[in-house]
């Protein structure tokens, strides 16, 4: 059985059809109709232009499809690009063309051949976007795999939930709890949080980094402030223009720079550098550890203004005020002003000027 609903103004003139289909109903050319309920099988060989919509059974559109709400706890196929105000998805909906809508929020199952915009988006479902993905805040406690670009203001990505992007991320504030990937550039204008995973494969531009969890680059790093407790790994240089502080485990293969530079070292966490400069560089145990921590490796040099030292292995130490602590192997130690070595340290040879 179709049903069709016209409905009146009491003078008798129309103000609007509504459209429920809870049998069959094939349209064979483009469609025009008011709210569009589906709880049979639909579908439209042409363009569908209508209000508020449902569909909780089958509903396949083969040109674009323009509508009010769009609630979809069936299955919606769709040739075309979608255009709607809000768009819901507990269902499966499949989308060849682009997609925009104010708010979005996902549950079921989503593939989006083209390009995804919408205002807010929140995905608990898992999703497929063959396109690049514009909003201003994105929730992501699902699976969302994107092969285009994201740009957007707010990504959070909760514990359990699986964020990929295949062309880079580009956002205002960036805050994962649970696992982040992009093949591309990450660049956030103010801050990245990661105490889940997250795994950048180009460069990584931010105003501060806190790492609480793990975090790997295989290029570089540039922030403001940084700060680590979790993991940290760096193919590249990570270059920070305040402060660097570090507390985990971090391997940086390039240069490490700040104006400040404070590593605390602590249990068996592995801390290996290829080089570091800053004005005061300060890498010593933690304070009240129990136990001498491994030995921080900076492979080529540690060069500051005021320079302090424990528990390191390095090839140069370079600074203006040198302090070398009794658990470090210096290759070569270098002073401007004055120097300090410990006893017990083992140092090649001392350059002052």
């Amino acid at each position: 059985m179709i049903t069709i609903r016209i409905n009146q103004n009491e003078d008798g003139a129309e103000q609007d059809n509504s459209l429920t289909v809870d049998s069959t109903l094939h349209a064979v050319d483009d469609l025009e109709c008011g709210a569009l309920a589906v709880s049979g099988a639909f579908e439209c060989d042409g363009d569908l232009s209508c209000g508020d919509t449902s569909v909780s059974g089958d509903a396949k559109i083969r040109g674009d499809l323009e509508c009010g709400t769009l609630e979809v706890s069936g299955e919606l196929e769709c040739d075309g690009d979608l255009t709607c105000a809000d768009l819901s998805v507990s269902g499966h909906a499949s989308i060849e063309g682009d997609t925009a809508c104010a708010s979005f929020d996902m549950s079921g199952e989503f593939d989006n051949a083209g390009d995804l915009s919408c205002t807010n988006a929140k995905f608990t479902g898992g999703a497929s976007i063959d396109g690049d993905i514009t909003c201003d805040s994105l929730y992501v406690s699902g699976n969302l795999g994107c092969h285009g670009d994201l740009s957007c203001r707010d990504l959070k990505v909760p514990k359990n939930g699986n964020a990929s992007f295949s062309d880079g991320a580009v956002c205002r504030s960036l805050d994962v709890d649970g696992h982040f990937d992009t093949d591309g550039d990450l660049t956030c204008d103010t801050s990245v949080k990661i105490s889940g995973k997250a795994y950048v494969t180009g460069d990584t531009v931010c105003k501060s980094l806190d790492v609480d969890g793990i975090f790997s680059t295989a290029d570089d790093i540039q922030c403001s402030t940084m700060s680590v407790s979790g993991t940290l790994e760096a193919d590249g240089d990570v270059e920070c223009g305040e402060c660097a502080h570090i507390t985990g485990g971090t391997v940086i293969k390039g240069r490490l720079s700040a104006k400040t530079v404070e590593i605390e070292l602590c249990g068996e966490k592995k801390t290996e550098i290829s080089s570091i400069k800053g004005e005061r560089i300060t890498i010593l145990p933690r304070a009240g550890a129990s136990e001498t921590p491994e030995t921080a490796e900076i492979v080529k040099s540690i060069v500051g203004d005021v320079v302090t030292i424990d528990c390191v292995k390095a090839g140069r130490a370079v600074g203006r005020i040198l302090k070398i602590g009794s658990e470090c192997r210096i290759e070569t130690a270098e002073y401007t002003e004055s120097i300090e070595i410990s006893p017990n340290a083992q140092v090649g040879c001392v350059k002052g000027s």
